[in-house]
């Protein structure tokens, strides 16, 4: 209820008014790639949300006053809570089911269930998860259950039918954002492993058909803006992320866009070396299908030139799993670190000193917040002004400046755990062999 009580009460950011625009656009069947700003990828995300258009304006025959009580915006977010239950109740039951003892109950003596539950909950209540689609507003949560119920899927069973439906859903995940197309490689690797190269082939063409047949007639129609709105996005190169972030805050914004160039075109080499050590160890049976996933999933991460706020919903799956099964200490840390950012971010900091308000960024898109706007404690305004007084550059925007520092600590805990998770996974000498991928 909390977070449905947040994602009624404030707007979003932009994407969230984007998105509602998107909303509109499907109605009147408009081709978003030619109208709208926020496409940048594939088609899943806009015909889900075309299909909840049509699913709630049918609602109004029965409900005449829905959109009275309820805004389009806060609708949108529905759809993203429904993704969170699901995937929340896959993780929670995939542990239950990890943990289950042959009497079908946990070792603590009580229903696996009931664990399986407490775990779920446990998932929704990581206050990164509730700012992501409460405050912000974003779909990252559909291409990141999608992908982690695929690896999940794969890892749990070596059936056929288990590749096949490990491979749509990590096509789909495709289909909603470009970059899960990394997971194929470790993905057909375990499949080739297990069943030959046919099925191998029938991985892969079920991991890209999704996002082919989807966009081609599109394509068709309307080449030049898909081919600027998917193909030429590259993110936010400005120095928001890593290397670039710490040029950014420490020399110029000169030297980060630099940096950032070089990171850029240093992103390929580092996860095509990346991929083949872990498909390399997956072959052998050194690594698991489950941490063939997380390794591919940090090197994204690490090795990325930018990472916006919303796609670290992408990672919290995995970070959770890390940190409930190894337990691994770096991805407890993770997830702490992480969470008081976006806390921090999202609901304190004041973001613009001019106008300073609590929750400033979830009123971007103000036509849709209902609470009044709460100015920010003076004692914390002096504060920030001081504090960027002394370490901020004088050309260097009080915005981006309090977001990368704020960003540093989060970037270095995530390298601490990939390196942490690529020492264990690389070694040579001492590791036993995987004797079950599951």
């Amino acid at each position: 209820m909390f977070r449905i009580g947040l994602g009624a009460l404030f707007g979003g950011t932009l994407d969230q008014y984007g998105y509602v625009l998107l909303w509109d656009m499907t109605r009147v069947h408009q081709n978003p790639y030619e109208e709208s700003w926020v496409m940048a990828w594939p088609p899943l995300w806009w015909m889900t949300l075309g299909v909840w258009s049509s699913l709630s304006h049918a609602a109004c025959r029965v409900f005449p006053s829905l959109f009275e009580v309820v805004s389009e915006s806060f609708l949108i977010k529905c759809l993203y809570y429904l993704f969170e239950l699901a995937l929340a109740g896959f993780i929670g039951l995939s542990m239950e089911g990890a943990t289950r003892g042959s009497n079908g109950a946990s070792g603590e003596g009580k229903p696996a269930w009931e664990k399986g539950l407490r775990i779920g909950v446990g998932f929704l209540l990581v206050p990164a998860t509730w700012i992501i689609t409460s405050l912000h507003g974003n779909f990252d949560v559909i291409p990141a259950f999608l992908t982690f119920v695929a690896f999940i899927t794969l890892h749990g069973r070596a059936s056929e039918t288990s590749a096949a439906v490990a491979s749509l859903l990590l096509g789909l995940a495709v289909m909603a954002r470009t970059f899960p197309i990394v997971f194929i490689f470790p993905m057909v690797t375990v499949v080739f492993r297990r069943h030959g190269w046919r099925v191998a082939l029938w991985s892969a063409s079920l991991v890209v058909l999704p996002t082919v047949l989807s966009l081609y007639p599109i394509y068709l129609i309307s080449p030049d803006a898909v081919s600027q709105k998917l193909l030429g996005y590259r993110g936010v190169l400005e120095g928001w992320w890593g290397l670039g972030a710490m040029a950014r805050l420490f020399i110029s914004d000169g030297f980060a866009a630099e940096v950032v160039r070089w990171n850029l075109n240093g992103f390929l080499p580092l996860m095509t070396m990346l991929l083949a050590l872990v498909c390399y160890g997956m072959w052998q049976g050194r690594i698991s299908v489950w941490n063939g996933g997380l390794l591919t999933a940090l090197g994204v991460f690490c090795f990325a030139p930018t990472i916006s706020n919303q796609n670290f919903y992408f990672l919290l799956p995995w970070a959770f799993w890390a940190a409930m099964v190894g337990p691994s200490r770096a991805a407890q840390v993770f997830l702490w670190v992480l969470s008081v950012d976006l806390i921090l971010v999202y609901v304190v900091i004041p973001l613009d000193l001019s106008d300073p308000i609590w929750f400033q960024w979830a009123y971007d898109y103000s036509d849709e917040c209902v609470l009044p706007r709460l100015a920010s404690p003076r004692i914390l305004v002096d504060a920030m002004k001081s504090f960027s007084g002394h370490f901020k550059r004088s050309d260097f925007g009080y915005n981006p400046f309090i977001q990368n520092v704020l960003r540093i600590p989060v970037w270095v805990c995530l390298w601490v755990w990939f390196i942490g998770e690529a020492r264990k996974r690389f070694q040579v000498s001492g590791v036993r062999r995987v004797t079950r991928d599951a």
